[in-house]
Order: structure tokens, then C-alpha cells, then sequence
């Protein structure tokens, strides 16, 4: 893909994403950050379905993550995932193989009630 920053739009409420899409910015994800702005998220993106696994080690915020499979539909989502404070870390499966996840701050998916089964847009910002 080797897009930097997407905007992913899920029902009325739109993400101003940065994009990890290969080996070294999936596994860095959002650790050591502190904040995220409200309508920021990370979209990982993966080369086919399947079953990753996420964690929120060196995770500092809570996050929702939505697991989206190749139709661009959220087949599974984990809400207000803590950070890990202690090992083991708790691990986060889809049942459902996916291709891509998306990050966002928690408790926004239950504020804009955003579900398994909806859809989500991307639209890539002109220059």
C-alpha cells in the first residue's frame, strides 16, 4: 500500500489514520504512545486474511480495535482494550480471519455506535 496517512470512515464518523502495513510499523503499532487525537486512528494492514493476534504491550492508551475482513466489513471488534500492565499480556484473536484492523481510541466505537457488520470506507487524502 505504502500510503503514510488514510482517512477510514465508519457509519457518520471518519479516522484520520496512519497506515502500518508492513512487518516493522505492524509490530510497532501504537506502543509508547500517549495520546492519540480523538479522530486519529492506525489501520493495519496485512497482505491476506488471517488470524493476527494484537497485544497492548508498552500500549499507555486504551483502544477499540475493529478486525475488518477483505469485503471491508468489521467481523469482530475488542473494545476498551487496557494497556498491559504486567505479563503475560492479555492477546486479542479474530474468529474470523481478517485483512485488515483499525485502531482507534477507546470507547469510540460504542460512542458512534459502531459495530460488527458495518462498513468501512477509506479514502485517501489529494496532495
Amino acid at each position: 500500500m505504502n500510503i503514510n496517512v488514510m482517512r477510514a470512515c465508519v457509519r457518520e464518523v471518519c479516522f484520520d489514520v496512519r497506515v502500518a502495513d508492513n512487518p516493522v510499523t505492524r509490530a510497532k503499532g501504537l506502543m509508547h504512545e500517549d495520546r492519540l487525537p480523538e479522530n486519529a486512528g492506525m489501520l493495519f494492514v496485512f497482505p491476506q486474511e488471517s488470524t493476527p493476534t494484537f497485544w497492548m504491550k508498552h500500549t499507555q492508551i486504551a483502544l477499540d480495535m475493529l478486525f475488518i475482513d477483505d469485503t471491508d466489513t468489521i467481523v469482530y471488534s475488542v473494545k476498551q482494550a487496557q494497556p498491559c500492565v504486567k505479563d503475560p499480556c492479555p492477546l486479542y484473536t479474530p474468529t474470523r480471519p481478517v485483512s485488515k484492523v483499525l485502531e482507534i481510541n477507546g470507547g469510540m466505537a460504542n460512542r458512534h455506535g459502531i459495530r460488527v457488520g458495518d462498513r468501512v470506507h477509506y479514502f485517501v487524502y489529494d496532495n
